[in-house]
Order: structure tokens, then sequence, then C-alpha cells
């Protein structure tokens, strides 16, 4: 970056506009800026500063409102407007920052514009809008600078340029965070964090949910004398050991399984031989009841005899019936084809008369059309007149069509112009009313920049406050749900007490009953049992234990896992309210701050809103500027365009006039001569059709009436024919019914059936002489097999049944219990293993990331973070850059070197600078140099960084450097070093601006700008070029 002019108006002790303009500089890149201790010399800084960052140059100069000029008059606006050169382009940046007037309560006039100089013009349109997060992230990408960057190594201001220098390690932590932007690694040090915060706690879940599995494990299987309950009565967490445990208790299950398959396959088959002999026995029981009922259901259908008899007698008469009826059914079809002959003779008879009377017609009217034939000769002749008169007057006709065409285009041109003329008024009118808005809208916008500038800040308020809020709600309740869970905790641990001291006392009791003298005890075994007051305990079953012992376990785990997420919350609480103390938030202000939050949201929807209007409006402003100068066009082609209109009328008017005086008086328009050739070709038409039709007529009559005559003869032989041979078909059908044995058509007509009606006739007689012989087979075999036999009494044999089948359901209840008991150890075996894989993945996760965490946060033995060794590297290379001057500036005396001593308080260490002296050949503290020297090793660091910067960010070329301090300090050959290297600086390519007041330096600058008050106490400056 390279300032070409910069041009400041109420700023600082500047109370007019102040212009600086570098090029007078010439071909000098080095010059001296001199004047009196509050002059403004570091205010020109600020400017230059301001106007590419928004800001002062210094710490203590950050607050804008500070900037404004204390001499400038209320309606004077402050202005800084800077022309810089970057990479061979030149730019300008505006800005106004805006201050609030006398009468007003809010700020006006805030401005901002950033253009590249083109030719001499200023090209906006390298942002899209004019706002200050647009110029701002233009800039930096032009300059490739963060304001950081740009104060550290191209302008060094008061009070900062041995920061780097002097400043502990903490300090250059946070000056090397801002130049290189290393914030990222601490970033993401506290996500790690984050991490190993859940990776923690996933392995103390992980390890509940073991706790809890062991509990299930003493819940799921019953209480015996075993190496299991042995590890579970000792409390053991050894996941191998309780394997091994299971797999034994699963080995114990497998040889019950076995014992009790073999009890269960005798129960078995036991029962299954007892029903063999109930089944037989049902089945001949089944074999008496069914003979019986053959029996009966034979009676029952030799009743139905004569009912059948009938039957038969129908079939035979409709089977006589069915050869009858093909006869009959030609007499039918004959008698109707007679009666459409008969029609058809009479529906001739009447169309013969019909066409007779036609013929007559036809002839009248063929004489009459024949009388007209002079009538149609005449029409002819009157045609071919008119066709004559034709061109002429279509000629005229179009000549006096052009003339009104040209009448009504002078019409029309001369109200297109009075139109246009008044539309341009109206246009002018719109576009001074569209500028009047433009400028009122922008005056509402001056405000919109302030929001968008508060508002991140104020998100991020709300949203820690927010957070704090929903921290502190969640923790209330769970702490609720702790409380509640933890009692019902309690309550079912001591049920679970309870129910096994009774369910202890209900067995002993009932192993007291069944002792008997002499008999070993299985408990203790001795042979002599004392007496035993054998009192009746309720009957607890061991089903209920387990129940109530798997109910306290899960208790046991939601409470834990309750606590688990207490803890959790809280600490993010802390977390929040830590970060709240760290932003400087109160919470009392919560709702202050909310509100100011909704009211710039507000504000910002409004005014974008606004800024779209705006912009909408600018472009129809566009529009109506291109519209306007449209319409000016126009008006120019429409005066054109009435002229020649005009012309051309008067040329077709005479040409009309001409034409008038060779048409004849009765005949004026072609439109009256066309339509009389039309009439009397009509006319011809008429006449001609009528003739051609009464001939046409005439013919069609004659054929139609010999047609009907010939269709009269044809249609009654047919009839006669077809009567005879009716006849001869009738008598035919009465001589077969006769033969058949019916007496009359009527007895016919009785005894037909349809086919459907027969065959279910012939069926109904077949099946029943089918059953009634089936029946009589089926009888005969059973009498011949039931012979000699009884029926059974099923009932004794149903109650053995019943025996032996709840013994084998007990022994398969019991089978079913062993191999439920074998497989709870087989998914027991399962889920320690799969838990066990589970831990030790979390473990190695666990203490991966706590590892990973602790190298990145400087848990090691140098006290070295992630993020602060990167910046051991950066000063590492700046040193290294730096060492490369101060070799020169000190003589070779002194060298720079990062000092790995350790910290006090247990801080980070590494970014410490040390001074090796080769004249004593020691290493000292940078603190103990003298104020030159200190002078000479803060701008080889500044050097040095600038060097590692342009290396690491290869587009950036920094041209200019500004110092504002340091040279007073020096003696005169450190002086004479000093201004070597700045003229080594300014060879290189550089402009070099030095704030001094040490005379010497000044005498050695080739130019000079001077800074000085007036007498009314406000500044102006001039460059001297020596």
């Amino acid at each position: 970056m390279k300032p070409l002019k910069l041009t400041i108006t109420a700023f600082g002790p500047y109370k007019n506009t102040e212009i600086i303009d570098f090029q007078q500089l010439g071909d000098h890149r080095l010059f001296a800026i001199s004047g009196k201790t509050g002059a403004g010399k570091t205010t020109i800084f600020d400017a230059i500063c301001y106007a590419l960052y928004g800001s002062g140059s210094g710490e203590d100069r950050q607050d804008t409102a500070m900037l404004r000029s204390g001499f400038a008059e209320d309606d004077v606006y402050t202005v800084v407007e800077l022309t810089f050169e970057m990479d061979g382009r030149v730019y300008q940046v505006l800005r106004q920052p805006g201050h609030i007037k006398a009468k007003n309560k809010s700020v006006t006039g805030k401005k901002i514009e950033l253009a590249e100089v083109k030719e001499g013009k200023l090209d906006f349109g390298i942002v899209e809008k004019q706002q200050t997060l647009e110029v701002d992230k233009k800039l930096q990408e032009i300059i490739g600078l963060t304001k950081d960057q740009f104060s550290q190594i191209v302008m060094l201001p008061q009070g900062e340029f041995r920061k780097l220098l002097t400043s502990d390690s903490t300090n250059k932590e946070v000056i090397l965070r801002k130049i290189f932007k290393t914030d990222r690694f601490g970033a993401m040090t506290k996500k790690l964090d984050a991490k190993r915060k859940e990776a923690e706690g996933d392995l103390l879940r992980a390890q509940q949910l073991k706790e809890h599995l062991l509990g299930q494990i003493a819940g799921a299987l019953p209480q015996r004398a075993s190496f299991l309950f042995t590890c579970i009565n000792d409390n053991t967490e050894n996941m191998h050991q309780m394997k091994n445990a299971l797999e034994e208790e699963h080995a114990y299950y497998i040889e019950r399984i076995q014992v009790e398959q073999q009890r269960y396959d005798e129960a078995y088959a036991h029962h299954q031989k007892e029903q063999e002999y109930y089944s037989m026995a049902k089945t001949l029981n089944e074999q008496f009841d069914e003979q019986s009922k053959r029996q009966n259901k034979l009676q029952a259908l030799l009743q139905e005899q004569d009912v059948y008899a009938v039957k038969e007698r129908e079939i035979a008469l409709a089977e006589k019936a069915e050869r009858l009826v093909l006869l009959e059914q030609q007499c039918i079809d004959l008698r109707n084809e007679q009666n459409r002959k008969e029609q058809s003779y009479q529906r001739a008879v009447i169309e013969q008369k019909n066409a007779e009377t036609q013929l007559i017609v036809a002839q009248e009217q063929f004489n009459i059309e024949e009388a007209k034939e002079p009538e149609r000769q005449q029409l002819l002749q009157q045609e071919i007149q008119l066709q004559a008169l034709l061109p002429k007057f279509e000629a005229y006709e179009h000549n006096l069509h052009q003339m009104q065409l040209a009448e009504q285009n002078v019409v029309t041109a001369k109200r297109a112009l009075a139109d246009n003329i008044a539309l341009l008024k109206k246009e002018q009118n719109q576009l001074q009313q569209l500028t009047i808005t433009i400028e009122q809208y922008e005056k509402q916008l001056e405000p919109y920049e302030g929001y968008l500038e508060r508002l991140p800040k104020l998100k991020e308020q709300v949203s820690l406050l927010a957070q704090v809020e929903k921290y502190t709600k969640a923790a209330e309740t769970i702490e609720q749900d702790v409380m509640t869970v933890n009692v019902h905790h309690r309550e079912s641990k001591q049920a679970l007490q309870k129910l096994e001291q009774q369910w202890i006392t209900s067995q002993a009791s009932i192993l007291a009953q069944q002792l008997k003298d002499g008999e070993p005890c299985p408990v203790c075994g001795s042979t002599t049992h004392l007496e035993t007051h054998l009192e009746q305990f309720e009957d607890i079953e061991l089903a209920q234990v387990e129940a109530l012992r798997l109910k306290a376990a899960t208790d046991e785990r939601k409470l834990l896992e309750k606590e688990a997420l207490l803890n959790s919350t809280k600490q993010l609480l802390q977390e929040a309210l830590a970060q709240l103390e760290t932003n400087h938030i109160d919470l009392t202000n919560q709702t202050e701050i909310v509100t100011s939050l909704q009211n710039a949201e507000q504000q910002i929807t409004i005014l974008k809103v606004v800024n779209q209007q705006l912009a909408d409006i600018r472009i129809k402003q566009k529009q109506q500027r291109g519209s306007l100068e449209l319409l000016q066009e126009k008006h120019i082609k429409l005066e054109q365009y009435f002229a020649d209109q005009t012309k051309e009328l008067t040329k077709q008017q005479a040409i009309v006039e001409e034409q008038q005086k060779h048409i004849p008086e009765n005949i004026k328009t072609l439109q009256v001569l066309k339509q009389a050739i039309i009439d009397i070709a009509s006319q011809k038409a008429v006449l001609q059709t009528a003739w051609n039709a009464s001939q046409q007529n005439l013919q069609t009559a004659k054929e139609a009436a010999n047609s009907a005559k010939m269709a009269v003869e044809i249609n009654k032989q047919a009839f006669e024919e077809l009567k005879l041979k009716m006849d001869e078909k009738r008598e035919q059908f009465s001589e077969s019914m006769r033969i058949a044995g019916f007496e009359n058509f009527e007895e016919f007509a009785a005894a037909k059936r349809s086919e459907f009606q027969l065959e279910a006739l012939r069926k109904a007689c077949s099946d029943y002489a089918l059953q009634i012989h089936t029946l009589q087979v089926q009888i005969t075999e059973g009498t011949k097999h039931l012979q000699g036999k009884e029926k059974q009494d099923l009932t004794l044999m149903e109650e053995r049944l019943a025996m032996h089948r709840a013994a084998y359901e007990e022994a398969f209840k019991m089978l079913q219990q062993m191999k439920g008991y074998a497989k709870a150890c087989e998914e027991f075996v399962e889920r320690i293993e799969d838990t066990a894989h589970e831990i030790r993945l979390l473990e190695n996760e666990a203490g991966r990331v706590k590892e990973l965490y602790a190298v990145l946060n400087g848990q090691n033995s140098k006290k070295l973070s992630f993020e602060r060794y990167i910046q051991i590297n950066y000063l590492d290379k700046i040193t290294e850059a730096a060492n490369v001057r101060l070799q020169h500036l000190s003589n070779g005396q002194f060298e720079l070197r990062r000092s790995d001593r350790l910290e006090k308080h247990a801080k980070q260490s590494g970014l410490g600078l040390d001074v090796y002296d080769a004249y004593t050949d020691q290493l000292r503290d940078v603190k103990t140099l003298s104020g030159g020297e200190k002078f000479n090793a803060s701008l080889s660091l500044a050097l040095g960084m600038a060097d590692v910067i342009q290396s690491f960010q290869g587009n950036i070329h920094i041209e200019t450097m500004f110092i504002d301090e340091g040279f007073g300090s020096l003696d005169e050959e450190a002086l004479n070093k000093a201004i070597d290297t700045l003229i080594d600086l300014q060879d290189s390519g550089r402009m070099i601006g030095v704030i001094s007041h040490v005379a010497e330096l000044k005498a050695t600058m080739p130019a000079v700008l001077h800074v000085e008050k007036t007498m009314n106490g406000y500044s102006q400056t001039y460059f001297e070029v020596k």
C-alpha cells in the first residue's frame, strides 16, 4: 500500500479541509514529519489508519468520536479521504463518521465510499453496496493485512513500537495472535477440551452400566452355592472372572437340561401311549354312531319313492315333446316371414302411387322454366357491360384510399406529437420527484451502519444470557428429578430387603416341615432336629423377589444417570457464567440488553426495507432518465413524420380530383359497381339453376315411377308363394302331434320342458337311486365290521390321559426354565464381553483425547501449548530476520535470541526474548538494553516481522512504513546507522515517513512534512522538498 493523497476535514486538530499530497515527494521516498508537540503529527497516521480500517492507529485512539476536531463548526462533517496505490491500481476511500448536531438527538451525516480510479474517473462498482461491512471486507482484501498487522509492521504508533520487544510472554502471545491469527488453535483446544469431557463422561456411563449389568445377573439367575454368586457377594469388578463364573454356571444348567430332557421324554412317551388307546376307543364309538345314522337316513329315503315315480313320468312326456319342438319352430318362422312379405307388398303399392304423383309435378315445372330462356339471355349481356367498368373504378378507389390514409396519418402524427410533449413534461416532473425521494431515503439510512456494527455484539451477549438462563432452569429441573428418583430408589431398595427376608423365612419354614428324624438336614447335614414351631408364613415366589430386584437396579441406574446429567449441566452453567464475566456482562442488565437487541433488529429490518426501496428507486431513476432520452428522440422523429405526411396528403388529393372527372354519375363507387355485377350474376344463376333442376327432376321422376311399378309385381308374387308353403308346414306339425300322443296343442305345450329343467329332473332321479344303493351297501359292510364289538366308556380313559398330560407339562416347564437360565448365562457372557470391550475402547479414547488435550493445552514440562508452539515458530523466524539488521545497527554487538526459561506462577513460556552481547559473551534480558539500543532492536523486529508476513502471504507487498518515536534516544553513531537502515529500505522501493524532533535526522531527510499550529489553535501542513 502506497498513499498518494490524504484529505482530512474537521479531524483532530485540523479544523478545515487539509490536503496532504504525497505525490509532491516525487522520487523521494524518505521524509520526516516535523512539528511541535500536539500539533497533529500522529493525527496524520490516525487519519490514514481510520480511512483504511475505521479506527485510529494506537490502542488508546480507537474511539472514533474522539477523532472529531473540537474546532469544527457544528454543520461541518468530519471527513477522511485517502487515495492510495496497490499493485499498480489506484483506489479512493472516503469515511464520514457523522455526529450529533446541536438540535438533533441522533447521529447524522454518516457516509462511506470505496472506488477504483480508472482514467481519472471513479468506479464504485468494486463493492456491491457502499456499506461499512462491505467496504471493510474489500479494503482488507485489497491491502492483504488486518488492522493489527498494519499497526505492527506498516504504521508504528507511539507507545506500541517496543511492545513486541519488551513485553512478557503473555502480551507477546496477544500480539502474535492478532498478527498471525493463531486464535484458531485456541478454539481447537476448547473443542478438544469439550471432546475430552465427553469421552470421560462416556467412560463413566459405561462403568455405571457395567455395575448395573452385574446387578442384573444377580436378579436374573436363582441363588445357589456357586462360584458365580461368590463373586457377586464379594462385589468383584473383575470382568474376566465374572465371565469364567458365568461360563461355569452355564455348564451347570446344561447338565440340568439333559436331566430334565430325559424326564420330559419319559413323561411324554407315557402320555402318547395313553393317547393312542383313547383315540382307538373314540373311533370305535364314532363308527357305532355312524351306522345308526345310515339306517335312519335309508328309511327316510324309502318314504319318497312315490314322488320320484311322478318325476319319471314327467321326464317321458318331456322327451316326446322335445322331438316336436323343431317342427314347431319352423312353423313360427314361416308365419313371421309371411307377415314381413305382406307388409313389403303394401309398402310397394303406396310407393307406386307417390311416384306417379311426383312425375306429374315435375313435368309441369319443366314447362314453366323452359319458357324463361329470353330473360336469361338479357341478364348475360348486362353482366358483360358492367365487368368492362371494373378496372377504372379499382384505380379510382385505390387512390381515394391512399388520400384517406394520408389524412389519417396527418391527424395521428399531430395527436402523437401533442401527446409526446405532454409525456415529456410528466417524465421530467417524475424524475425531479424521484431525486427528492432518494435524498430523503439516504438521510433516513444514515444510522443503518451503526446498527449493523452493534448487532453481532448484542446477539453474542443475548446468546450468553440465554445459555445461563437455560442451564439454570435445567439444573433446577434435574435437581428435582434427582430427588424424585432418589426417593423411588430408596423405596424399591427397602421393599426388596423386606421381600428377601420374607422369602428366606418362608423357605426356612418349608424346609423345617419336611425334616424327618434320622434323615440328614440338606443345609447342615445333622440327623438330629430340634422341635420347631410350624408357623404359617406367606408363600413368596422367587420370581417376585427377582422382579423387585430388577426394579431396584433400574431405579439405581436412573439415579446415577440423573446425577451425572446434573453434574454436567452445572459444569456448563459455570462455563457460561465465566464467559459472562469475561465479556463484562451483568445479569441484572439482561432485559436492557434484550431490548437493545430487539430494537436494533427492528431498526435493521425497517432500514433494510428502506435500503431496498432506495435501490429500487435508484433503478427507477435510471430507467426514468432513459425514458426521458427516448421521448426526446421520439419528439424529433414525430415532427419529421408530421411534415412528410402533410406533403403526401396534398399529392393524393390532386390525383383523386382528376379521376373523378371520368366516373359515370349513376355509379359513384367501386362498391356500387361490384354490387350491381353481383346482383345481375345472382339473378342469372337463379334462373339457370331452376332450369337445370327442372330437367333433372323430370328425368328422376320418370325413373322412380318405372321402379315402383316393378317392385309391386315382385312383392305380390313372393307373398303368394310363402302362403302356400306355410299351409303345408302347419298340416305336417298337426300330424306329428297326433302320432306322439298329444290330443291338442295345449297338451303338447304343458309337456314341454327346457333343457335345464329336463336335466335337473334326470339328475334328481339318478341321485335318489344312487343314495339308496350306497346306504344299503354301507349298512351291510358296517354290520359285518362291528359284529362282536361294543361301545367303550371314554370318561375313565380321559382322566388317565389328563394325569399323564399334567406330568409331561410340568417336566416341560422345568426343562424350559433350565434352558432360560442357560440362555441368560450365554447372553450375560456376551454382554460382559461387549461391555468390557466398550470400556477398553472408551478408556483408550479418553486417554488419547486427554493426552492430545494436554499437548495442545500446554500441560507438559515446558508449559507450551500448541498455539504457543506455533507462535514460537513465527517468533524464531522474526528474530532471525531481525538479527540481520540488528547486527548492522549494533556493529555486531547484539543478537536477539528467544528464551526458553519458564515463567513464574505456572504461566506458559517460550516467547521471552534475550539479547546476546558479543562483547561480554553473555545472554541478558532485553529490558536491560538502553533506550537507543531498544529502539534499534524494536526497529529490527518490526522490519523482520514485515519480512516474515510477506514470506507467508506472497501476494502482500509492503511499500510503506511510518515510524512515530525513538530516534531521540540514539547517539550520533547509532542515529547514522538507523538512517542508513532507512535509506536501505527506501532503496528497496519503500516510502518511509518518520516523526522526529531530532534536528540531525530532519537535516538528512530529502523532504519534510511540516505541521504547524495557527494563532487560533488548529493546525495546517505543507511539504518542504529539498
